[in-house]
């Protein structure tokens, strides 16, 4: 083996090799983990209108607050999960408008490994309940790699609907649960999953996975997402406005924008339709198949 160790040695890399390594390499420097990854929420999260609630890399939630980016290099679960504890207990003592939600930045924990990653996010979510936090916080989980529960049936592990929860880095989004259940309440059932599918598709999965590799989100930065035109968008903007109006009244409000914006479809629908072929006219002495 040692006569040929040159040749195995200089085998070539193969593109998914590289890309691979690409994406779990991991800089020496926080600030640059830092600049990357807020790079990619202004322009994937905000600007795409991925997260309807966020309007920058510094400000999101219901009502609009501070985004918190801590991050933390360890690589034990253990190390984790005293992190991720710290970090709940601190979200939930603050003011939401001096922090609305936690970013946890984990650059080096299981970045190379997302199954290990998933498997590790499921531990901190199923206990939710039962410790009686449930109440208090809601998490998302983000990955390079990341793959929905039902990606590969529908689109395959490369389907450009993934690329929703594809951060630079492993990161665990933790959440008020006031502010989920409003937005839960104030938008139609899957509209956020369906609207970020076509706007990833629209984007195409080979331009995402190369941005994504070269941690560069510049070539979007003039497709940002126009709320005044897009439903989701639209209802997100309206909650944001209406901080701390009444709930009747938001919800009156919403009901009315949203019919508004159904008779606005159904209207341009029935413009773009072709014209209907006049009725056939029948002969005096017959139906209108008949012939003299």
């Amino acid at each position: 083996l040692d006569k040929y160790k040159h040749l195995l040695d200089d085998e070539e890399e193969t593109e998914e090799e590289w890309e691979f390594r690409q994406l779990t390499e991991v800089p020496e420097d926080d600030k640059e983990v830092l600049t990357n990854m807020r790079e990619w929420v202004d322009v994937v999260i905000s600007d795409m209108g991925i997260c309807p609630f966020s309007q920058s890399a510094d400000k999101a939630g219901l009502p609009l607050g501070p985004v918190h980016y801590p991050i933390f290099r360890g690589i034990r679960p253990e190390e984790v999960y005293a992190k991720y504890w710290d970090e709940v207990n601190f979200l939930i003592t603050s003011d939401e408008k001096d922090i609305a939600t936690t970013l946890l930045i984990l650059p080096q924990f299981g970045i190379a490994n997302v199954e290990g990653f998933t498997a590790f996010t499921d531990t901190l979510s199923s206990p939710l309940e039962a410790l009686g936090i449930e109440k208090y916080i809601q998490l998302v989980f983000f990955h390079p790699q990341w793959v929905f529960r039902d990606g590969e049936d529908r689109m395959g592990s490369s389907g450009a609907a993934n690329f929703a929860r594809r951060s630079p880095f492993p990161m665990i989004n933790i959440l008020r649960t006031p502010q989920v259940r409003l937005a839960q309440k104030s938008i139609p059932t899957g509209l956020v999953y369906t609207q970020n599918e076509e706007t990833l598709m629209e984007i195409g999965r080979e331009d995402l996975q190369e941005m994504l590799i070269q941690r560069d989100w510049s070539p979007l930065k003039d497709q940002r997402v126009d709320r005044r035109y897009n439903k989701l968008g639209k209802i997100a903007q309206m909650l944001i406005d209406a901080d701390g109006a009444p709930a009747q009244e938001v919800k009156e409000r919403l009901e009315q924008q949203i019919k508004e914006m159904e008779e606005a479809k159904q209207a341009k629908a029935k413009q773009a339709a072709p014209p209907k072929p006049p009725p056939p006219t029948e002969s005096p002495g017959g139906d209108a198949d008949s012939r003299p």
